[in-house]
């Protein structure tokens, strides 16, 4: 890095990765980023406490989501009771609890969509 030859120990800037997530809703997918900081910013970094964050992964091995199979309705039910109850004290009509415990474990990071229709 060209940037680096010219800076100091202490401003050499190094890339941290923070995510490497693995999920397959029908096509395999990887999400892949983190941080460009400098060594002077490091105890900004560690103040942030990414490592406590269970879906943070620094090495190779991805942070691998299993998606289950909820209808959009199943979902927004799950939404509105969830983290009041535990995934263990939720339960529908044909959806198996380990479904349900997927979702409660992932709920907070699933993407939400939304059509809109312009007359």
């Amino acid at each position: 890095m060209t940037r680096n030859r010219l800076a100091g120990i202490d401003e050499r800037v190094k890339f941290t990765q923070l995510i490497n997530v693995f999920y397959n809703d029908g096509a395999k997918m990887l999400t892949f980023g983190g941080l460009f900081s400098s060594e002077s910013q490091q105890s900004v970094m560690d103040a942030c406490g990414f490592s406590s964050l269970e879906f943070v992964r620094p090495s190779d091995e991805p942070y691998r989501i299993e998606v289950p199979c909820l209808t959009p309705k199943e979902m927004r039910h799950l939404n509105a009771n969830l983290p009041k109850a535990s995934a263990a004290a939720l339960s529908m009509p044909g959806v198996p609890a380990s479904d349900i415990a997927q979702y409660a474990e992932i709920y907070r990071y699933f993407p939400t969509f939304a059509e809109a229709a312009f007359a």
